[in-house]
This record gives C-alpha cells, sequence and structure tokens, in this order.
C-alpha cells in the first residue's frame, strides 16, 4: 500500500503523458496523524501536472507529492512542474518518486520554480533510480532562488552485468549541473564524465568542490582524443580528490570517459555529512544528447582501479563489460594531479 493523500491521481487514462495537463491550484493541507500520509498522490499513472501555490504543514512520511508509476513506460514525456507557494513541515520529502515495474525506464522530469520551503530534508527522492537532492545542500532551506530541473531515465548502452548501472539521473541548477557524493571507498578511480551514445565529441569544465577540496579542469574529448586542461589545483594534505583522467574506449562506437581518483574520503567522526561531501559542477552550456536531454556528467562509478598512476582502466574491471582502450592510434591524458605543491 502507497498511503493516503488528501488529493489522489490513480488510473487517469493517459498514454505516457499524452492525457492532456493537469493544473493542481492552492491546495492545502495540514497533517500530523497518518504515518503513510502524502498531500497528492499519483498512483498508476504517469503525470503530466503543475501545482501552483500550494501550502502545506505538518508530516507526510510518504513525501509531500509522491508518484508511483504505471508499467510500461518507456517514453521521457511525464512532467511535475510546483510553482510557488509555502511549505513548511516535517523532515521528510518534497517530491517522492517511486517505480515497481521493471518495464518502465523512465520517470517524470521534475521542476521546482521559485518559492519558500522550510522542513522537508530532501526536496527529491528518487527511490527508483537511488538518488537524492538534499534540501540543505541545494537551497539551504531558503526561499529558492533559481530553478531547478531533474531527470532520470534508463541508458542501455551503459549497462553491464558486471555492476554498471543503466539508470542515469541529471540535476540542474540554472544552466549548470550538479552531482555531490560522500565518496563510499578510498584510493579508487571513479568515472564521473562520460560521453552519450549519440555524442562523437565532449567538452566542458568541471570544478570540484568539498571542505578541503577546490580545483578545476577543462576537457576536450574526442574519438582517439582526449586532452584535459588543469585550470585549478587543491591544496593541503587532506584533500580527497587528487587525480584526473581522460580516454577514449570502444564499445560498439567510440565512447570518451572522464575518471578523478578519490584518496581518503573525510571521516564520519569530526566532520558534518555536508562537510564530508564532494560537489561536481559541469556547466551544460547548451549541450544535452538530443534522445534523452542528459549531459557527460554521470552517477559516479566506483571501479576496481586502486593505482593512480593508470591512465585508463583495466579490461578485467568487473563493473565494465566490452570497453577497449588499447585501439590504434589512440591519445589518453595519462593521470594528471589535481593537487597543488
Amino acid at each position: 500500500m502507497e498511503g493516503i493523500a488528501y488529493t489522489n491521481l490513480s488510473n487517469v487514462p493517459t498514454f505516457e503523458g499524452y492525457g492532456g495537463p493537469i493544473t493542481l491550484t492552492s491546495i492545502s493541507g495540514d497533517c500530523f496523524t497518518a504515518a503513510n500520509a502524502s498531500l497528492v498522490l499519483f498512483t498508476n499513472f504517469f503525470p503530466n501536472v503543475t501545482i501552483t501555490d500550494m501550502s502545506v504543514e505538518g508530516n507526510y512520511p510518504k513525501g509531500i507529492i509522491r508518484t508511483v508509476m504505471p508499467p510500461n513506460t518507456t517514453w521521457p514525456f511525464g512532467q511535475i512542474t510546483v510553482r510557488g507557494g509555502t511549505v513548511n513541515a516535517g523532515s521528510y520529502d518534497l517530491i517522492a518518486l517511486s517505480n515497481p515495474y521493471s518495464s518502465t525506464t523512465v520517470m517524470p522530469n521534475v521542476t521546482l520554480e521559485p518559492g519558500q520551503s522550510w522542513g522537508p530534508v530532501n526536496l527529491i527522492n528518487d527511490e527508483w533510480a537511488g538518488r537524492v537532492i538534499s534540501a540543505m545542500r541545494y537551497n539551504t532551506q531558503l526561499p529558492l532562488g533559481r530553478p531547478i530541473h531533474y531527470r532520470s531515465g534508463n541508458s542501455s548502452t551503459e549497462y553491464c552485468s558486471g555492476g554498471t548501472p543503466n539508470k542515469r539521473t541529471l540535476l540542474v541548477i540554472g544552466d549548470t549541473a550538479y552531482y555531490s557524493f560522500i565518496p563510499s571507498t578510498a584510493n579508487r578511480w571513479y568515472r564521473v564524465i562520460l560521453s552519450n551514445g549519440s555524442d562523437q565529441v565532449m567538452g566542458g569544465r568541471m570544478a570540484i568542490n568539498g571542505y578541503w577540496d577546490s580545483s578545476e579542469f577543462s576537457f576536450n574529448n574526442s574519438i582517439l582524443s582526449s586532452a584535459i586542461n588543469i585550470t585549478r589545483q587543491s591544496k593541503g594534505a587532506n584533500v580527497v580528490v587528487k587525480n584526473v583522467r581522460g580516454y577514449c574506449f570502444y564499445k560498439g562506437m567510440h565512447h570518451q570517459a572522464i575518471d578523478i581518483f578519490v584518496g581518503t574520503p573525510l571521516p564520519a567522526e569530526g566532520y558534518t555529512e555536508q562537510q564530508r561531501q564532494i560537489v561536481l559542477t559541469l556547466p551544460i552550456e547548451g549541450k544535452t544528447e538530443l534522445s534523452t536531454g542528459l549531459t557527460a556528467l554521470c552517477d559516479p562509478l566506483v571501479l576496481d582501479d586502486s593505482n593512480s598512476a593508470d591512465p585508463y582502466p583495466s579490461t578485467s574491471d568487473t563493473h565494465l563489460c566490452s570497453e577497449t582502450y588499447a585501439l590504434s592510434g589512440n591519445v589518453w591524458t595519462g593521470s594528471l594531479s589535481l593537487i597543488r605543491p
């Protein structure tokens, strides 16, 4: 049972968002007793909805707005837009996304426009993709000043039975893609940038920030050619992200990738959760994949490789399948230091 809701849209006749838009205006709720409540619940329905000026108080353990996807949904045409309003609620999710069906491979896009939010611990909790957008990280519990856009879906070209997930997510604030994470494994390479299947070139600039980290590099990768220019290096003994490398590989077609080497993550003792986060940012600059809208910034993937000097992953890496690096004429960057002497 997904829970109870004040507004429940269930089994609405539609075909993957083509049922026409729904507008909910000035919905209000004040709940303190139900253990599995939502203010707005979409069940077995791919929503295309705009929610304007809602007023929320109380506790909603299942998420103030919750979506439970229907089966056999594969086209990215769903949309949840939240505009304005005031939220002063318990420490749960503003928006929760759920998908119980393996035949559904995409979630509704989410857009949060300026409004007031206080209390929810997460702006978005994507239970299907496993990504959580923290309210403290991305709007610091203050009025939301810039639109936030989020999307998630499958990317079949990346799937590997050894461990590479086939789910990609994208968080955009303004014109910049963000990913924040607490490294799970020390002294490993993490894949953080990956060209999309339809792209032949990949370029931009990535910033890496944390409690002790402040580095940046630009990159320009194409078939059999990788280039990285480090424009800012971190300084200090406690820097977490120490190296970066870029390379091209072949897997059905040519792809470009960039990895970062994570040394010792900050310990839980003595540092808050926010301080332990590594934040990756990548300006979009108008560059997204045509079919998915995704950027090159990918959900960080921990590789088996623990040698910071390696120029590319091992062909036996358990998280990667059928990637060929030894290509005739292939030029990789090698491992470059992100630490200033």
